[in-house]
Protein backbone atom coordinates (compact mmCIF):
# COMPACT_ATOMS: atom_id res chain seq x y z
CA UNK A 1 0.00 0.00 0.00
CA UNK A 2 2.65 2.25 0.72
CA UNK A 3 4.04 2.01 -2.47
CA UNK A 4 0.92 2.85 -4.39
CA UNK A 5 0.53 6.14 -2.29
CA UNK A 6 4.09 7.05 -3.24
CA UNK A 7 3.87 6.14 -6.79
CA UNK A 8 0.80 8.54 -6.60
CA UNK A 9 2.53 11.57 -4.94
CA UNK A 10 5.85 10.79 -7.86
CA UNK A 11 3.06 11.13 -10.44
CA UNK A 12 1.22 14.26 -9.11
CA UNK A 13 4.76 16.17 -8.73
CA UNK A 14 5.24 14.55 -12.00
CA UNK A 15 2.34 16.41 -13.29
CA UNK A 16 2.91 18.96 -11.76
CA UNK A 17 6.29 19.95 -13.25
CA UNK A 18 5.33 18.85 -16.62
CA UNK A 19 2.07 21.58 -16.59
CA UNK A 20 5.04 24.04 -15.39
CA UNK A 21 6.95 23.54 -18.20
CA UNK A 22 4.13 24.19 -20.83
CA UNK A 23 3.75 27.60 -19.29
CA UNK A 24 4.74 30.81 -21.83
CA UNK A 25 7.98 31.07 -19.94
CA UNK A 26 11.10 31.70 -22.00
CA UNK A 27 14.55 33.11 -20.69
CA UNK A 28 17.56 33.62 -23.00
CA UNK A 29 21.19 34.44 -20.71
CA UNK A 30 24.89 34.84 -21.78
CA UNK A 31 27.85 33.62 -20.39
CA UNK A 32 31.42 33.86 -21.45
CA UNK A 33 30.44 36.19 -24.15
CA UNK A 34 29.53 34.04 -26.67
CA UNK A 35 27.25 30.75 -25.32
CA UNK A 36 23.86 31.54 -25.13
CA UNK A 37 21.59 29.75 -22.37
CA UNK A 38 17.49 29.42 -23.97
CA UNK A 39 15.01 28.31 -21.55
CA UNK A 40 11.07 27.63 -23.01
CA UNK A 41 8.67 25.27 -23.03
CA UNK A 42 10.55 22.41 -24.97
CA UNK A 43 13.63 22.65 -21.74
CA UNK A 44 16.95 24.25 -21.42
CA UNK A 45 19.66 24.53 -24.53
CA UNK A 46 22.99 25.97 -24.70
CA UNK A 47 23.91 27.44 -28.09
CA UNK A 48 28.01 28.05 -28.38
CA UNK A 49 28.15 30.63 -30.66
CA UNK A 50 31.37 32.35 -32.47
CA UNK A 51 30.61 35.40 -31.71
CA UNK A 52 30.65 38.11 -28.65
CA UNK A 53 27.18 38.30 -27.93
CA UNK A 54 25.96 42.30 -27.57
CA UNK A 55 22.15 41.98 -28.15
CA UNK A 56 19.23 39.45 -28.82
CA UNK A 57 15.83 40.12 -30.17
CA UNK A 58 13.05 36.77 -29.63
CA UNK A 59 9.74 37.08 -32.06
CA UNK A 60 6.25 37.04 -31.07
CA UNK A 61 6.02 33.55 -31.46
CA UNK A 62 9.21 32.74 -29.40
CA UNK A 63 10.20 30.92 -31.82
CA UNK A 64 13.20 32.55 -33.34
CA UNK A 65 16.23 34.56 -31.80
CA UNK A 66 18.29 37.06 -33.63
CA UNK A 67 21.63 37.07 -31.79
CA UNK A 68 24.26 40.43 -32.84
CA UNK A 69 27.60 40.99 -31.45
CA UNK A 70 31.11 40.97 -33.25
CA UNK A 71 32.99 37.64 -34.46
CA UNK A 72 35.68 36.41 -31.33
CA UNK A 73 38.75 36.46 -34.03
CA UNK A 74 38.12 39.69 -35.19
CA UNK A 75 40.29 41.18 -37.48
CA UNK A 76 42.04 45.02 -37.75
CA UNK A 77 40.79 45.09 -41.42
CA UNK A 78 37.02 44.35 -40.47
CA UNK A 79 36.82 46.22 -37.48
CA UNK A 80 32.89 46.77 -37.60
CA UNK A 81 32.14 43.52 -38.88
CA UNK A 82 28.26 42.42 -37.72
CA UNK A 83 28.37 38.74 -36.90
CA UNK A 84 24.61 37.49 -36.88
CA UNK A 85 23.30 33.90 -35.34
CA UNK A 86 19.51 32.97 -36.10
CA UNK A 87 17.99 30.45 -33.73
CA UNK A 88 15.02 28.28 -34.10
CA UNK A 89 14.11 28.00 -30.49
CA UNK A 90 11.86 25.60 -30.82
CA UNK A 91 13.72 22.62 -32.67
CA UNK A 92 17.19 23.54 -31.04
CA UNK A 93 18.66 24.59 -33.90
CA UNK A 94 21.57 27.32 -35.48
CA UNK A 95 19.43 28.25 -38.68
CA UNK A 96 22.60 30.83 -39.50
CA UNK A 97 25.75 32.07 -38.13
CA UNK A 98 28.30 34.51 -39.80
CA UNK A 99 29.14 37.98 -40.36
CA UNK A 100 26.94 40.41 -42.85
CA UNK A 101 27.20 43.79 -43.02
CA UNK A 102 29.09 46.10 -40.34
CA UNK A 103 27.29 47.19 -36.95
CA UNK A 104 23.63 45.52 -36.88
CA UNK A 105 21.71 48.85 -36.52
CA UNK A 106 18.33 47.00 -35.99
CA UNK A 107 16.41 43.85 -36.28
CA UNK A 108 12.75 43.69 -37.18
CA UNK A 109 10.35 40.33 -37.01
CA UNK A 110 7.88 40.93 -39.60
CA UNK A 111 3.32 40.47 -39.29
CA UNK A 112 3.79 37.59 -41.97
CA UNK A 113 6.53 35.55 -40.45
CA UNK A 114 8.69 34.87 -43.17
CA UNK A 115 11.46 36.81 -43.26
CA UNK A 116 13.19 39.25 -40.81
CA UNK A 117 14.47 42.68 -41.65
CA UNK A 118 17.78 43.58 -40.56
CA UNK A 119 19.75 46.90 -40.71
CA UNK A 120 23.41 46.83 -40.95
CA UNK A 121 25.40 49.70 -43.33
CA UNK A 122 23.08 47.77 -45.70
CA UNK A 123 19.43 46.30 -45.58
CA UNK A 124 18.65 42.52 -45.90
CA UNK A 125 16.73 40.22 -45.39
CA UNK A 126 16.82 36.50 -43.39
CA UNK A 127 14.78 33.29 -43.91
CA UNK A 128 13.28 32.60 -40.59
CA UNK A 129 12.14 29.15 -41.56
CA UNK A 130 15.94 27.82 -43.42
CA UNK A 131 18.38 30.79 -42.63
CA UNK A 132 18.90 32.05 -46.11
CA UNK A 133 19.29 35.92 -46.98
CA UNK A 134 19.63 37.96 -49.25
CA UNK A 135 19.88 42.00 -49.77
CA UNK A 136 16.91 44.29 -50.08
CA UNK A 137 16.48 45.81 -53.26
CA UNK A 138 16.81 49.70 -54.23
CA UNK A 139 12.58 49.89 -54.45
CA UNK A 140 12.92 48.60 -50.58
CA UNK A 141 11.19 51.31 -48.43
CA UNK A 142 11.38 50.60 -44.81
CA UNK A 143 8.27 52.14 -43.89
CA UNK A 144 6.28 49.76 -45.43
CA UNK A 145 6.82 47.21 -43.62
CA UNK A 146 4.49 46.02 -41.37
CA UNK A 147 6.47 44.86 -38.06
CA UNK A 148 5.20 42.29 -35.68
CA UNK A 149 3.93 44.33 -32.25
CA UNK A 150 4.02 41.60 -29.25
CA UNK A 151 4.23 42.48 -25.23
CA UNK A 152 7.38 42.82 -23.76
CA UNK A 153 9.85 41.55 -25.81
CA UNK A 154 12.67 44.32 -26.04
CA UNK A 155 15.66 44.02 -28.02
CA UNK A 156 17.81 43.44 -24.77
CA UNK A 157 21.49 44.60 -24.36
CA UNK A 158 23.52 41.06 -23.45
CA UNK A 159 25.75 43.39 -21.00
Amino acid sequence: MNRIAALILISQFLLTSVGSANSPEFRVSVSNGSNVLVVNEVGRHIYYLKQNVLQHKVNCMRSRLLVFGAPKNISNDVPQAAYISLIDVKNKKVLYSGILGSGVREARYPKSGDWALIHTNLAFFINLKNGSRKYADELYDPETFSEEICDKMPVVNAK
